[in-house]
């Protein structure tokens, strides 16, 4: 299947980068670290335009060519999933000058839902530097009498199996969630697949299904018509949106789930470059306009350090691989 590339090229006037950027870093002399980037650099989007990568890519690489004062190029490499884009990622030459902007499905489920895996992150890539995420957040029929997170786990209980959950299908993020949410809370809630989330949502505003794990706006979108609930968010904090709905683990439920994007290189790029655009990422999203632009499409602004997002990354692949495994999800 031969994959649909869109190239779009940013190019700003160029903005100092502190001297502060440049502390610490390793494999390379300062000098050589100056140097980079001396030329454009190319970002694969795995997925099409619009998709939640492109958006985050789009919010943010505009500030990071301005910053590192080079063009960037956004390539949509989309097709069979992820996967084709992640393997043009990683034939790329370790230099830097191609970066790959995945999310959590690439790095958490593809990899566990197939015999032969099509890549390896652990082995083909490195980790840059986590970027954006959204929470989930459980949403129930406004009908099921249930008014807390605590009381709904105690009505699944007494029903085992006689609630229904929408999804997108089993291996999508929000399946995962709930399928990890059913494991922490000791209940079996069963599963019912649609085309989109607007589908589920009809379904939910309809009585079909009772409860699904929510991207923020179609919570917000369910909670307007009077017709949906928002039980909790799948965080330690509360959601931005609905400050009066407590977090997950504020309700006694120790589960994190987000669907988070972030760039990621091809193995062998050397430290000093990796560290270099963490640190410069790090800038890029704490400007005005880029935060402005992620929260206003319903992203949490992520940021940190490359050892932290590979923790990260680890963690989660940990927690969730076994849930998988267990349900026995397989990729076409």
């Amino acid at each position: 299947m031969r994959a649909t590339r869109m190239k779009r090229v940013f190019t700003f006037a160029a903005l100092s980068l502190s001297g502060s950027l440049f502390c610490g870093l390793s494999g390379l002399t300062a000098a050589q670290a100056q140097e980079y980037p001396d030329r454009p650099i190319r970002v694969i989007v795995p997925f099409t335009a619009a998709s939640p990568n492109d958006l985050v890519a789009r919010a943010t690489m505009p500030r990071l060519s301005e910053i590192l004062k080079q063009p960037i190029v956004i390539e949509n490499i989309p097709g069979a999933g992820n996967v084709i884009g992640i393997q043009a990622a990683a034939r790329a030459k370790p230099d830097g000058y191609t970066l790959l902007l995945l999310g959590q499905s690439a790095s958490a489920i593809t990899p566990y839902i197939f015999a032969n895996p099509p890549y390896s992150l652990e082995k083909q890539f490195t980790p840059v530097h986590l970027t954006a995420s959204f929470m989930f957040l459980l949403a129930i029929n406004a009908q099921v009498p249930a008014n807390s997170l605590q009381e709904f786990i105690s009505l699944a209980k007494s029903k085992p199996n006689a609630l229904f959950y929408g999804t997108t299908g089993p291996a999508s993020g929000t399946n995962i969630a709930m399928l990890q949410f059913m494991k922490k809370a000791g209940i079996k809630i069963t599963q019912v697949n649609y085309k989109g989330g607007a589908d589920i949502l009809t379904a939910m505003q309809r009585g079909d299904v009772q409860a699904y794990f929510s991207v923020p706006q179609s919570a917000i979108t369910g909670v307007q018509s009077g017709k949906v609930r928002v039980l909790g968010a799948t965080s330690t904090v509360r959601h931005r949106d609905f400050p009066n709905v407590p977090s997950f683990t504020e309700q006694g439920v120790n589960m994190i789930s987000k669907s988070w994007y972030g760039l990621v290189a091809p193995m062998g790029v050397p430290e000093a470059i990796v560290e270099k655009i963490n640190a410069a990422m790090n800038q890029t999203i704490k400007s005005p306009e880029v935060v402005s632009r992620l929260l206003g499409m319903g992203f949490e602004v992520e940021g940190g350090s490359v050892a932290e997002f590979a923790r990260f990354m680890r963690d989660e692949q940990a927690e969730l691989r076994p849930i998988i495994v267990e349900a026995g999800i397989k990729g076409d």
